[in-house]
């Protein structure tokens, strides 16, 4: 829709970011590394804010390591789509690696306010970690669902039809702990919402 040409990853490459989480920084490193085309002067862009920030601590000089929601924030040709309404509210996630190592989520926001009619809010208790935490989630589940309970209980008072976050981990944290909750809520990355009202 937006007329540029993206060039996937092949294979199953990975930034090498959980593997840093649980202690392994010389794999990670190597995985990291086989990430960048350093003659390239095309941006590297991310879906995952984890995994954005693994690749910019690392990147070589002169490579652009963008998070999608910011780079189609920064792409002229945005502001050509027309987007149908759509009526309701969307809860934004802020997972901690967006707003910790990548300088927030205001490009979430301001993507999603393009689309007319959407009441865009943030999750309460944005500030606090959700329990997903890398794989957290896994090796510490009982204090992993504590963390995760403030954050349905705020889901369940504000009943939004969507949830957005820019991790996957986070996503599939919350999404489990909406469906054991029985809740009525989507989960989805905040592109997936601007792909939906084209």
């Amino acid at each position: 829709a937006l007329g540029l040409r993206a060039r996937v990853a092949g294979g199953t490459q990975c930034c090498g970011a959980i593997h840093r989480h649980n202690g392994f920084a010389a794999d990670a490193d190597v995985r990291r590394a086989a990430c960048y085309r350093p003659d390239s002067n095309i941006p590297l862009v991310g879906l995952a804010s984890a995994c954005v920030a693994e690749l910019r601590e690392g990147r070589p000089a002169g490579v652009e390591v963008l998070e999608l929601c910011e780079f189609l924030e920064q792409t002229p040709a945005m502001d050509s789509l027309a987007l149908r309404p759509l009526t309701g509210r969307v809860l934004v996630h802020e997972p901690c690696s967006h707003r910790n190592l990548l300088g927030g989520n205001g490009a979430v926001y301001r993507l999603l306010a393009r689309i007319p009619g959407l009441a865009v809010d943030s999750l309460p208790g944005n500030a606090w970690c959700c329990g997903a935490a890398g794989t957290y989630l896994l090796q510490q589940p009982e204090l992993s669902e504590v963390l995760l309970a403030d954050k349905l209980q705020a889901i369940a008072d504000l009943a939004p039809a969507t949830v957005v976050t820019t991790n996957p981990g986070c996503a599939l944290h919350l999404a489990a702990g909406i469906r054991e909750a029985g809740l009525e809520v989507e989960l989805r990355h905040p592109v997936e919402l601007i792909a939906r009202q084209l």
